[in-house]
């Protein structure tokens, strides 16, 4: 007695779809990620070397680990301690509340394309004028 196992086309379209979603984002991804990183940081010393600015760190910063710096800072975690004990509540929600708060107050910027495509554009604006 033969023990087969079958699934329609579509389902395994789905499953050759998701493989193929998983090796791009496993092995891809993070080389495409230090190549980018690479350009970034050429952008970034070209560009603070003709305009004569510093791009702080913070700026090159993800977002999202700054997010985690704010929010898992002593003073913020000693201060949601208290804001939990003083208004009754558990210390996950009022974690979470300080994580929203710390998520409006962090800028979203992305040096790479704010001078790249800014650069650009100014180019072009004063070759048309």
């Amino acid at each position: 007695m033969e023990n087969t196992i079958t699934i329609p086309l579509w389902g395994f379209i789905v499953l050759l779809i998701f493989a193929a979603v998983m090796v791009l984002d496993r092995l891809l991804m993070p080389s495409l990620r230090w190549v980018l990183q690479k350009r970034v940081k050429k952008v970034m010393d070209e560009v603070s070397s003709r305009l004569h600015i510093e791009i702080r760190p913070f700026q090159l910063t993800r977002r999202q680990g700054l997010i985690d710096q704010l929010v898992f800072d002593d003073q913020v975690i000693e201060a949601v301690k208290i804001f939990a004990a003083e208004n009754d509540m558990p210390m996950a929600i009022a974690q979470e509340k300080a994580k929203s708060y710390a998520s409006e107050i962090v800028p979203s910027f992305n040096a790479y394309i704010y001078f790249r495509f800014g650069y650009w554009l100014a180019r072009k604006a004063a070759r048309l004028i």
